[in-house]
């Protein structure tokens, strides 16, 4: 089990926020676990879909969209780098519905204005030491 799983999301998010943004983070939870991503890569992925939805609102950017962008960008910053057509593969491979059919361009696009969002601020401060 993760050690995200075992806290509750839901605190900073408005009711109707809520479900999406947990969805999302399980949709981050199962895309790393395919790809063999480490926890430290999937935490600071959580944290960044978390701000960007503290900033913008879920009408604004898709978070079928944002959670593997988030998943990617953390991959850069955490310096475990997946490549985006990995991460496109399972997507598809895991989610045959048309709602998460995205190509590596919108989730090239979708990274700039997570960036933007995220105010290039990257960085992320975990409570835990990583085992590595």
């Amino acid at each position: 089990m993760f050690l995200y799983e075992k806290f509750d999301h839901s605190f900073h998010f408005p009711q109707k926020e809520q479900k999406p943004v947990c969805g999302s983070i399980l949709y981050i939870s199962k895309l790393a676990q395919h790809i063999k991503i480490r926890q430290r890569v999937i935490a600071t992925a959580v944290t960044y879909m978390r701000r960007v939805y503290t900033r913008k609102s879920l009408s604004e950017y898709e978070p079928r969209l944002v959670a593997p962008t988030c998943l990617y960008l953390a991959c850069k910053a955490e310096e475990s780098v997946v490549h985006a057509k990995l991460l496109v593969f399972y997507m598809k491979k895991l989610y045959a519905d048309e709602k998460f059919r995205y190509e590596i361009k919108d989730i090239l696009e979708m990274e700039m204005k997570v960036l933007e969002a995220l105010n290039f601020y990257l960085v992320v401060f975990h409570p835990y030491r990583s085992l590595h």
